[in-house]
């Protein structure tokens, strides 16, 4: 018996040594022999792969021809197959995001059906530059640094080292569902100076009372938001009126921070340039990034609004972290700024007298804010939060 319209099944089991293996398809009740000369794309060929092929049927019983793999795993670039065979690429930002893995589901021998990106087959995951030359970068780096201190700067350094793992740039563009920040040349992973910025201006406008508004000031935004002159309690506000009102108390926060003079001079302001410099943090010893999972349990209720029932299928998604990797973090000013006189702490009326001083409180805010809030991503489940092991 033959048939010219193609089936679908799965591959059973193979016989490598003797070139041949056993089928299972939906519709036939016995196992399907092939050999492996009737494979058309043998280099996908593997136990659970799915198929495409002919049915012959013979004395024997029944025999696959034309087989055609329709799960095909390979770099998205076919050239690539054959360049990663015979050379390493140990620049990690271009191996995550060139030389990207991917299993092809096809739906034919010419029709791609979809195409899943394999996080987690990258080659050789650890594996980044020369040690001698991942060292010369960091060490021109930091020696730039210190240049700028003998010259124009004061600068201050600290090491901080992740307590659990770190996420950096989850959310930024990426082939992938996820990603992560890596240097654009070198490839190796790092902390931008503005996230570093961004995080203690956060943690300032939020963790000092001086910036807090009362009951008053918060019930009067409540009530503009909810047009009712009458309202007595956020109780009866519903819930895209709260979610407003939160939006525009933290505006206000952060419009009283920025009426702060130490604040402004900081941080800087619509008018002025901050006068702190957060420079870029680099590991600082081995790196080391491991893959980790997200799972959305319920995938109908985020996605469609549906109730979040148990029998939703699992979503499970993976990402990159940094973890057991301590950084190196520097601040610094130019030394002929002239600092305001009457620059007070934060929620006090201790006066800051010197560049010196400054540099040292803004630090110590500093690891209040990667100890206490973090940085990165998934902080509400104990990814980014970072410990100072040691510093000048």
């Amino acid at each position: 018996m033959s048939k010219d319209k193609k089936m679908e099944g799965i591959i059973k089991k193979l016989l490598k040594e003797k070139k041949i293996g056993f089928i299972k398809a939906k519709d036939i009740n016995q196992d399907i022999f092939f050999h492996f000369n009737d494979v058309k794309n043998k280099e996908f060929l593997k136990e659970g792969a799915k198929i495409s092929f002919k049915l012959e049927e013979n004395k024997r019983g029944y025999t696959a021809k034309e087989i055609f793999i329709l799960e095909q795993e390979k770099y998205v670039k076919s050239n690539l197959n054959n360049i990663l065979k015979n050379e390493e690429i140990s620049n990690f930002n271009l191996k995550l995001n060139k030389y990207s893995y991917a299993k092809f589901i096809m739906k034919d021998e010419n029709t791609i059906k979809d195409i899943e990106l394999k996080l987690d087959r990258i080659p050789n995951l650890n594996k980044f530059l020369s040690e001698d030359l991942y060292h010369k970068f960091i060490s021109r780096y930091v020696s730039a640094i210190k240049n700028l201190e003998n010259n124009t700067h004061i600068v201050r350094e600290k090491r901080f080292k992740p307590e659990y793992k770190l996420i950096i740039g989850l959310g930024s563009p990426s082939i992938y569902e996820v990603s992560m920040t890596l240097h654009h040349i070198y490839g190796i992973p790092y902390i931008p100076g503005q996230a570093i910025k961004g995080v203690l201006r956060n943690y300032v406008i939020n963790a000092f009372k001086c910036f807090n508004l009362n009951e008053e000031e918060r019930l009067e935004i409540a009530k503009k938001i909810s047009n009712n002159k009458e309202l007595k309690n956020f109780e009866e506000l519903g819930k895209e009126e709260r979610q407003k009102v939160y939006k525009e108390t933290s505006k206000e926060k952060e419009n009283k921070a920025l009426k702060d003079e130490l604040f402004k001079f900081v941080f800087g302001s619509q008018d002025n340039q901050g006068n702190i410099v957060f420079f870029d943090a680099f590991p600082d010893g081995e790196i080391t990034i491991d893959i980790d999972i997200m799972n959305n349990h319920f995938p109908e209720y985020y996605d469609k609004g549906n109730p979040p029932t148990d029998w939703q299928k699992l979503n499970p998604v993976k990402f990159l972290v940094v973890k057991n990797t301590p950084f190196r973090f520097f601040i610094g000013m130019k030394k002929g700024i002239n600092m305001p006189p009457d620059l007070k702490k934060f929620g006090s009326e201790e006066l800051i007298t010197t560049k010196d001083e400054l540099i040292n409180y803004i630090f110590e805010l500093l690891k209040e804010a990667l100890e206490f809030n973090g940085i990165g991503a998934r902080t509400s489940i104990g990814y980014g939060y970072l410990s100072s092991n040691q510093g000048r």
